[in-house]
């Protein structure tokens, strides 16, 4: 009884932790991004980076999964850090970083090329790691993680035609970026809910929860795109509070998977 108080403790101490890091950094960046903003950003990456490790260090899995997971999370930890400088260091917004007609200072420019780098690592371990986490099990899920890689792809295609959304002018390299994470985050999206639904035979409540984690991190991730590639209608204070939000909220829902490897 003590030993589950503690973990609960831990876990409402955490959760705690990243609700106010996150209301923090979505309010001190409504409008541009400020070093407060992003000093906010890094605590909220780390928060459920810190997350995993308490889950796994109070359950005591020290398994090749769970070590796998946590380097994920690490990674996705640097990509967040790292991608979030492009708006911090070129004027505060992201208006401002496609507008300047001068040559981008090359440090910044590279360390989010860096941070990206890390973030696809990070979706990658976490996909192999989902995936093993259902064994031999996995084979029979073959056809459904294709359906459910589809949705993502679709949803955005349906939604910019009745939105009548034209891509937008940006560079090549932005376009070819965007292009690639939606596809990292529909392969995401359909490893961690086939996950949920599997794991729901042995815990419903934990399986559902997990399902939930999946859905928002796909929301989140097309909200992302939305805002990256198309600044002048989507990169709106209320755009940037609510895909934040969900984005750390599904990350932390996702992160309480850490144990179960």
């Amino acid at each position: 009884m003590t030993t589950l108080m503690t973990m609960n403790i831990a876990g409402a101490i955490c959760w705690l932790l990243e609700i106010i890091a996150v209301a923090g950094h979505v309010y001190t960046g409504r409008d541009q991004t400020t070093r407060q903003s992003f000093l906010l950003k890094v605590f909220s990456a780390a928060g459920y980076v810190a997350y995993a490790a308490v889950l796994i260090s109070l359950y005591d899995k020290i398994t090749p999964g769970a070590i796998t997971f946590l380097i994920a999370l690490i990674l996705a930890f640097l990509g967040d850090t790292m991608f979030g400088l492009l708006p911090y260091a070129y004027g505060g917004s992201l208006r401002k970083f496609y507008g300047m007609t001068e040559e981008r200072p090359a440090p910044f420019f590279l360390a989010a090329s860096l941070g990206f780098v890390a973030y696809i690592f990070s979706c990658f371990l976490e996909i192999v790691v989902f995936l093993r986490g259902m064994g031999t099990d996995a084979r029979q899920y073959v056809i459904f993680f294709i359906i459910l890689f589809l949705i993502p792809i679709v949803l955005m295609f349906v939604l910019g035609l009745l939105s009548r959304y034209r891509l937008p002018d940006v560079p090549t390299q932005v376009f070819i970026v965007a292009l690639f994470y939606a596809l990292l985050i529909s392969a995401l999206f359909s490893a961690t809910f086939l996950y949920g639904f599997w794991f729901s035979s042995m815990d419903y409540q934990h399986g559902l929860f997990i399902q939930l984690g999946a859905f928002l991190f796909m929301l989140a991730g097309i909200l992302h795109i939305l805002r990256y590639s198309a600044t002048d209608t989507y990169d709106t204070p209320a755009m940037r509070a609510v895909s934040r939000v969900i984005y750390y909220m599904s990350q932390m829902i996702l992160a309480g998977c850490a144990f179960l490897f």
